[in-house]
């Protein structure tokens, strides 16, 4: 949500433009982990190394945003790192990623 004015903000119960910033991020934060989609994202970035968000996100059936934020908390559990390529950043499983689909979900 964008604010225009402090008026805006404070007639939404925020204080201040940090609290209206805050709640925008919990807002933005998953509240429960989905393990079906944490096993989908491990298999696939598994199979097809340095992947684009975009090309992730379609191929594991996820809407972008959601991808992002599952991303996110994968990198923030360091099962993924990220790199930059000529603009684009790309995802692959780190060590850690690799580790548990090597003991979790090697037999699919």
């Amino acid at each position: 949500m964008k604010y225009d004015s402090i008026n805006q903000i404070a007639s939404n119960g925020f204080n201040t433009l940090e609290d209206a910033v805050l709640s925008e991020k919990a807002r933005k934060e998953l509240r429960k982990i989905d393990w079906h989609v944490v096993k989908r994202l491990v298999v696939f970035l598994y199979y097809n190394s340095k992947t684009k968000k975009t090309n992730l996100a379609t191929r594991c059936n996820l809407g972008y945003d959601k991808c992002v934020r599952y991303l996110d908390w994968m990198e923030n559990m360091d099962l993924i790192r990220k790199e930059k390529d000529k603009g684009t950043e790309l995802i692959s499983l780190n060590n850690k990623g690799m580790e548990i689909f090597e003991k979790n979900f090697k037999e699919l």
